[in-house]
């Protein structure tokens, strides 16, 4: 079955603004700048623990764990026993958690500043993690948060879907457009070395107006994105 490519809908800075304004709560809110500013799914939003932010390191960091495609561990059976596989090519730190025997891998992910000073003074939730939620509540949330932009005319009446899928796609293509990296973003995306970045491009207003930051450290550039 073909690979189903990510529609060309994103977010704007002032419609995650919008969001953000009129989000049902402060856990919301939390979870919409967790997506915005790290580029973390539903999923992996919901489930980021307390111990997994490191903010006294001098560029903190957000651990982020994830179970491993089924894929991905019948890709290493394959191996052992010497049979061909479709699934050669994987993400590195998905194909060094298959080689230890792990069932999940974890990623690192740079934090925003802004991100950052917001988990510092943040408590979270009573079992250790940032947000008291499931994806079902958090999807709740996004389209509360929606429903009442509109209401109050932040956003178009009658746009486009917005999502919690339109919030990580704007994420990429504000990084881009701030002269990060495709395969810097693969990275702390956590994306596969065979996943088409470059329908990203496609969603970009001016490609041609992207900043040549080859020269700087990319935590550099992060840090520096308004």
């Amino acid at each position: 079955m073909a690979r189903r490519l990510v529609k060309a809908n994103y977010l704007e800075p002032n419609e995650f603004e919008a969001l953000q304004a009129h989000a049902p709560n402060d856990m919301a809110r939390m979870l919409f700048k967790l997506q915005w500013r790290a580029g973390l799914r539903i999923t992996e939003a919901v489930s980021v623990r307390l111990d997994d932010v490191h903010l006294s390191r001098t560029r903190p960091t957000l651990t982020v764990h994830r179970p491993l495609p089924i894929d991905d561990r019948r890709h290493l059976v394959k191996q052992a026993y010497g049979r061909k596989s479709r699934y050669l090519v994987l993400n590195p730190m998905i194909l060094a958690a298959c080689a230890r025997g792990e069932t999940t891998y974890a990623r690192v992910v740079p934090l925003h500043p802004e991100l950052a000073d917001a988990l510092r003074s943040w408590k979270g939730a009573a079992d250790g993690r940032v947000l008291r939620a499931r994806s079902s509540t958090a999807n709740r949330w996004m389209r509360s948060a929606v429903a009442e932009a509109r209401r109050r005319r932040k956003l178009a009446r009658y746009g486009r879907p917005l999502s919690s899928r339109t919030l990580r796609n704007g994420h990429i293509v504000h990084m881009i457009v701030n002269g990060i990296l495709l395969e810097t973003l693969r990275e702390w995306l956590g994306l596969a070395q065979y996943y088409p970045m470059s329908q990203y491009l496609d969603m970009l207003p001016d490609p041609e107006a992207v900043p040549d930051r080859t020269e700087m450290e990319s935590e550099d550039i992060l840090a520096a994105i308004p």
